[in-house]
């Protein structure tokens, strides 16, 4: 059974996000695509939809979780919910645009990588707070699954005020 669900704009907060974790119980949910764009959902918010992937038969999730002021502990989170659960899924698309997140966060989301059982890993973290020397070490994951793409367009950059292209 395949769900699309698009909740963008709605605030739904961290409360909601937690709500929608329950989804982990769905028996039959093999594809989940989850649009919570602009949706408040904060650091604590984020890390709870990793519970998702929990569902039993899930082999592809792909949540747009861009505009959510997330930071660094939300992406770590999240990635550590994700490496302490089931282990099924193949596919993991993950879109953090116009965040804050830094090196931290981003090189705590490329260790997906290391996920066993994963074939495919989209991560989007463009318009956020990560070095082009961290980009350049996210790029060579040597862990990567086999199809692996990182997209991270238009990086602030605060010591300078300027945007990387």
């Amino acid at each position: 059974e395949s769900l699309t669900l698009s909740l963008a704009f709605t605030k739904i907060g961290p409360d909601g996000a937690q709500q929608l974790a329950t989804l982990r119980q769905a028996p039959s949910l093999r594809h989940f695509a989850l649009d919570l764009h602009g949706s408040a959902l904060k650091d604590n918010g984020v890390a709870s939809l990793a519970l998702i992937s929990h569902a039993p038969r899930l082999l592809r999730l792909s949540l747009d979780l861009k505009a959510n002021d997330v930071s660094d502990d939300g992406a770590q989170g999240l990635a550590a919910a994700f490496r302490c659960g089931p282990q099924q899924l193949q596919m993991l698309e993950l879109d953090f645009g116009h965040n804050f997140l830094t090196d931290a966060g981003a090189q705590a989301l490329a260790g997906l990588c290391q996920m066993k059982g994963l074939k495919e890993l989209h991560l989007h973290l463009g318009h956020n707070e990560i070095s082009s020397e961290a980009m350049q070490e996210l790029r060579g994951c040597e862990e990567a699954p086999a199809v692996y793409s990182l997209r991270a367009d238009g990086q602030r950059n605060l010591a300078q005020g300027t945007t990387d292209p």
